[in-house]
């Protein structure tokens, strides 16, 4: 992990593994690594570069793909490999199971021939939180979808149509009244065999106070936006 300054100096930190995700929502520093790791740094602690809490990313049993901190730095949502997404405060809990909800995003489910159902998993590939509506964040997923989520009513607010080429990074403006959203490949299947890879580009969406608004879930609907 790397700390930079304007000035040219520059300073590392050895977290032992692969870096796969990180965000900043000043003091608070997050950085999830290979094997699950999670590290929370305060940078406005007198040693900044001294994660104050590190463990295991909870509720997530594969590889962290994403992470993006609550709009009020209390807490974080982070995406796996599995199509799952983790919705936690801080800070972790010692045993990283208590606290905090789990959820699928970006499955679909087909019948087969004959009557029998599958499901086909995509990778959670980005996270961000809307500035304006803090409860509400977009996920965008190896499907080529995007969904917006409420995390204070445990509910899906939208879904916008999957295009079939894998989403690798969502970001919203700072008036929350853009999104952007970059496709490309995403190589989790290796490289291509005989498919050309997927050309990347980035592409711009209005959103609208409707699309973020919050939507209670109903009192008998369960507790997350899709099962465990």
């Amino acid at each position: 992990l790397g700390f930079w300054q304007l000035t040219g100096a520059k300073e590392f930190v050895d977290l032992g593994e692969r870096v796969y995700a990180m965000d900043v929502k000043f003091p608070l520093l997050l950085v999830a690594t290979a094997e699950r790791g999670l590290y929370c740094f305060d940078l406005s602690s007198p040693n900044p570069k001294q994660p104050v809490t590190q463990g295991l990313m909870p509720q997530l049993r594969f590889q962290t793909r994403c992470l993006s901190v609550f709009t009020d730095g209390k807490g974080f949502v982070a995406g796996s490999m599995e199509g799952r997404c983790c919705v936690f405060s801080l800070p972790v809990p010692p045993n990283n199971q208590s606290g905090g909800f789990a959820f699928k995003a970006h499955r679909h489910q087909f019948v087969q021939q004959g009557g029998s159902k599958s499901e086909v998993v995509y990778g959670v590939a980005a996270i961000d939180f809307h500035p304006q509506s803090p409860g509400v964040f977009a996920t965008g997923g190896g499907d080529g979808g995007i969904i917006f989520w409420d995390k204070e009513n445990k509910s899906r607010v939208r879904q916008l149509d999957a295009v079939g080429i894998p989403v690798t990074c969502v970001k919203f403006n700072g008036e929350g009244t853009l999104i952007a959203v970059a496709f490309g490949e995403d190589w989790v299947k290796g490289p291509p065999i005989s498919a050309a890879p997927q050309a990347p580009k980035i592409v711009l969406g209005v959103v609208t106070p409707a699309d973020v608004a919050p939507k209670p879930k109903p009192a008998n609907s369960g507790t997350s936006p899709g099962r465990r």
